[in-house]
């Protein structure tokens, strides 16, 4: 199978996961929501946020370098990277997720099990850190669809475990975060049982390659640590500054932007290891894989942002519960910080690709600030809706500085490769659509507005749609 039928083939099989993984999270929050309250929830979302942030801290950078470096070597060389890597990625797990942030965490004011559980549910994060590593095994050979069932088995586990908990009536918060717990496990073995099918990798101790590492990987540190800064130091912020309640109801909105950013995420994993060859290789192959891309996620983003907007009051009552549609007005402002997500994901891993992950660490870094700067000045006006500003306006301004640096350095300025034209109309004709049927059900309003977007899209004609949405990497 070629390099283009396979980017196909996996999209494919990614798309169908996710959709299904999107069920399984949304009946998994919908239960949490339904069971622990907003309070309750609001106690999910806070341990669970305070143990991702380690997680991302114990990344140190090395996933990117993973995948760039076995990206250009042979069999024998990759295996030897890959047990470096996942050792020194083992041994900052269980130094930073398993000891350092269950000790840090007796110095905020929580309530003393959420303290507890945090420390239970590290085992769980750190099973989800050593499976994150293993990412670019997948990444270089197209197979990222192994990726996409690790993660479909870890949601299964969590959700079974809160079914089977709802039906004796026995939904905790321990509970809960021990099923966590257990879905990470799951996680870990599955992804490390399938990337020894690509290489024979175990632990490696060559330290004079562990200091090159970290070396290179220290930028990406850098970029990835004030990244998760403005992604989720709000959350830690709300849950100090305010209460439960404020945690819980910007938690529930935070959830359909997570759930949604997974998806350009999805692509540009795919596609880094073609631009990272590419890049260096092909200029001109580069640009065009590039704009191809930036298209598609742009003729996607805008019309997400519009129709998010419309019907995000529906979206959180069925996401979570009446309870929480009073977080209505804060999801339709972090939907343009998903539409800003969409395109500067793809405009970041093209600086790294390029090696300019230097320059994103300013970027990284600069846009933390601005986002905790902002934070303190709107979370005690505003509470969570100052939280959803924050985030709004930190991911415009990172996305402007991306495409900035990306033009300058790189030589490649974004540019969409479908109509802007087409696109506007046929979002325009969405937008319609749903405000026409105000009382009809939420997923009704979605299919609705969905079908009328990519009816309007046809009238393009078929040859124009495949030079819009297809993307040539069959030098790969």
């Amino acid at each position: 199978m070629n390099a283009n039928k396979k980017l196909a083939v996996n999209s494919a099989i990614q798309i169908v996961g996710k959709v299904i993984m999107t069920i399984v999270g949304l009946v998994s929050v919908r239960l949490l929501t339904g069971y622990l309250g907003v309070d309750g929830f609001g106690g999910y979302v806070t341990i669970t946020t305070f143990l991702i942030i380690a997680s991302i801290v114990a990344e140190l950078g090395f996933n990117v370098v993973l995948t760039t470096e076995i990206s250009r070597q042979s069999q024998e060389e990759a295996e030897r990277t890959i047990s470096n890597i996942f050792t020194m990625r083992a041994v900052a797990a269980i130094a930073i997720i398993g000891v350092l942030s269950s000790a840090v965490v007796w110095l905020f004011p929580y309530d003393p099990q959420i303290k507890i559980l945090v420390g239970l549910g590290s085992l769980g994060t750190i099973g989800f850190s050593l499976a994150q590593v293993l990412v670019g095994v997948f990444q270089k050979h197209l197979r990222t669809d192994k990726l996409t069932l690790g993660d479909l088995l870890a949601r299964i586990v969590l959700m079974a475990g809160i079914v089977g908990l709802a039906m004796v009536d026995r939904i905790s918060l321990p509970a809960v975060i021990g099923f966590y717990t257990l879905s990470g496990i799951a996680h870990f073995f599955f992804i490390y049982w399938s990337a020894q099918k690509y290489y024979r990798f175990g632990l490696g101790f060559d330290f004079a390659y562990w200091k090159q590492v970290a070396w290179e990987a220290f930028p990406l540190f850098i970029i990835v640590a004030f990244n998760l800064v403005y992604y989720r130091i709000d959350t830690i912020m709300l849950s100090v500054m305010k209460d439960e309640t404020a945690v819980g109801l910007y938690g529930a909105a935070y959830k359909v932007l997570e759930i949604l950013i997974t998806f350009p995420g999805m692509f540009v994993g795919l596609l880094l290891p073609v631009l990272a060859k590419y890049y260096w290789s092909n200029t001109d192959r580069f640009q065009a894989v590039f704009h191809q891309a930036f298209g598609m996620l742009a003729s996607l983003a805008v019309p997400v942002v519009v129709g998010g907007i419309i019907l995000s009051e529906g979206i959180l009552s069925l996401v979570a519960g009446d309870a929480f549609t009073p977080a209505t007005q804060a999801l339709q402002i972090l939907f343009v910080g998903i539409g800003c997500i969409f395109l500067g994901t793809l405009v970041g891993q093209t600086l790294i690709a390029a090696k300019l992950q230097g320059r994103s660490m300013y970027i990284s870094i600069v846009g933390a600030v601005f986002n905790v700067c902002l934070n303190l000045v709107l979370i005690p006006r505003f509470s969570y809706l100052g939280a959803a500003i924050s985030t709004a306006v930190t991911e415009a301004l990172v996305l402007i500085t991306y495409i900035v640096v990306c033009g300058v350095f790189a030589k490649t300025w974004p540019r969409a490769s479908v109509s802007l034209v087409w696109m506007a109309v046929a979002t325009g004709a969405m937008a319609a659509a749903m405000l026409a049927i105000p009382d009809f059900n939420v997923l009704i309003r979605a299919l609705v507005g969905a079908g009328v977007f990519g009816l309007v899209m046809l009238f393009a004609g078929p040859s124009r749609l495949r030079s819009w949405y297809k993307i040539d990497i069959s030098e790969a």
